[in-house]
């Protein structure tokens, strides 16, 4: 990813269409379990666009004008259960080890353990992307 969106004070979808010359983007991971924004990824997709859903989705799905957002644009859907939890870790681990991701954008604090409870608060009250708890910090 190029950018980050701070959907709390950004619109996604003017970024994106404003990003993508207002195609929308080629792929989608959704992996937060939000039946809502999974529902809006459709329409975030352009044409032969594909989406992957991998959160944990507890509620219904909506596609709105499900002929313009999903028919139409031949849009691909995967889903995924029972991964290989520990080899996803392990290659996730040599990806970062390599410094092949770059996660800079995405980590918005990083605390001492002993400030524990100031990270789970900034992490609940969502002013924080990804949080690190950093033993020894």
């Amino acid at each position: 990813a190029d950018i980050v969106i701070n959907t709390k004070t950004q619109n996604l979808r003017d970024i994106i269409f404003q990003e993508t010359s207002g195609n929308g983007v080629g792929r989608i991971i959704e992996a937060t379990g939000s039946a809502e924004l999974a529902s809006t990824s459709f329409s975030l997709l352009r044409k032969g666009g594909k989406i992957c859903l991998v959160g944990l989705i507890k509620g219904p799905i909506h596609i709105e004008n499900p002929l313009v957002n999903f028919i139409f644009k031949s849009i691909t859907l995967k889903t995924v259960h029972g991964r290989r939890i520990f080899r996803d870790w392990e290659e996730s681990e040599k990806l970062l080890h390599k410094r092949l991701v770059n996660t800079v954008p995405i980590i918005t604090h990083d605390f001492p353990m002993s400030q524990f409870e100031k990270a789970y608060e900034v992490l609940l009250n969502g002013d924080g992307c990804k949080v690190l708890l950093t033993p020894g910090k």
